[in-house]
Parts: structure tokens; C-alpha cells; sequence
């Protein structure tokens, strides 16, 4: 995926951390390890994109959060 920095943030060889335009996704707050593509975007008034080190970490927190949101309905 694509992510320019916009305004406030932090940017290295590894790691994207601040107000960003994702590709596809446009505005968000991005919190996204560049070498794993897989990521959870969580669509609020100000759209969060972030992923973890892994696929398969990511994927970890996604189930989870996903289990904990339908338990609180």
C-alpha cells in the first residue's frame, strides 16, 4: 500500500506513524509497519489504519477485536 505523510508524523525505512493519505482509503491516521501489507482500518469520525511486525499478528489482533466488538453489542 501507498502512504503519503500529511502534516504531523513520523516516517523511516520501516515504520509510518501520523496523519497520512492511504491509498484506496484516502485521510487517516496510519500506525503501519511498510513491510507487511496486510492491515485492520477501523472507520470512525477519523479513519485508523494500522498493522503489526506479521500477517500473522495482525490477523491475531483483528480476530480479537473483532470477537470483543460482537461480544459488546
Amino acid at each position: 500500500m501507498h502512504i503519503q505523510k500529511q502534516g504531523i508524523g513520523f516516517l523511516n525505512n520501516d515504520f509510518f506513524s501520523g496523519e497520512a493519505v492511504a491509498e484506496d482509503i484516502g485521510n487517516c491516521r496510519a500506525y503501519y509497519y511498510l513491510s507487511n501489507d496486510s492491515y485492520i482500518l477501523i472507520d470512525s469520525n477519523v479513519d485508523v489504519l494500522l498493522n503489526f511486525k506479521s500477517k500473522e499478528e495482525t490477523r491475531e489482533i483483528y480476530e480479537n477485536l473483532k470477537t470483543y466488538l460482537l461480544k459488546s453489542r
